[in-house]
């Protein structure tokens, strides 16, 4: 469908999938239910999505696609040392407007390099720059993303998260910030 799309040129996803797709119609319903399940090729497949142009490859996990909804299940990816990981679905509507709600969400080894400089929207490169990480941190917790319908509208955000920093001079975790915040650009 045309908001699938959108939403997935959006995504820029590039590689090789496995892709099964099951179609169902019954005599109380003539319309077809189509249920699509997407898992990548080992080692094969990578995003950059436009709202956030931090390329993550190695993508694992299963993507599956049923009633303008998709169900992402231990979706993982790297960007160098960091692990992204997430849970959750993304929704979209027939006008061209879709929210993503990520309910597990994790990045470990997050390293405030220039890739993730460049890939963060003005206001929150703002807050970074002002902060100015200097050694990785991780991040756990949900992530909510949305778009309305229309050209050039921005993706909003809203997060709760928990920070905690690697201490250099010892194996276990130290310290932690709790982070709550929205954010819209």
């Amino acid at each position: 469908p045309g908001p699938a799309r959108q939403v997935w040129n959006q995504l820029r996803l590039q590689g090789r999938v496995h892709a099964t797709a099951r179609v169902r119609t019954t005599g109380t319903n003539p319309k077809p239910d189509l249920v699509v399940t997407v898992q990548p090729v080992s080692g094969t497949v990578s995003i950059e999505p436009d709202p956030l142009p931090y390329r993550l490859e190695r993508l694992a996990g299963t993507l599956t696609y049923q009633h303008e909804n998709v169900r992402l299940e231990n979706v993982t990816g790297q960007h160098g040392p960091t692990q992204v990981s997430a849970s959750g679905s993304i929704d979209w509507r027939p006008a061209g407007d879709w929210s993503a709600d990520m309910k597990e969400f994790t990045v470990r080894q997050v390293q405030f390099d220039h890739d993730l400089s460049v890939a963060l929207p003005a206001g929150l490169r703002a807050l970074t720059d002002k902060i100015r990480p200097t050694r990785p941190f991780d991040l756990t917790g949900s992530l909510q993303l949305t778009r309305q319908a229309g050209a050039g509208s921005p993706v909003a955000s809203r997060w709760d998260l928990a920070c905690t920093l690697d201490d250099p001079r010892s194996e276990e975790r130290r310290g932690g910030e709790e982070w709550r915040a929205r954010w819209s650009p």
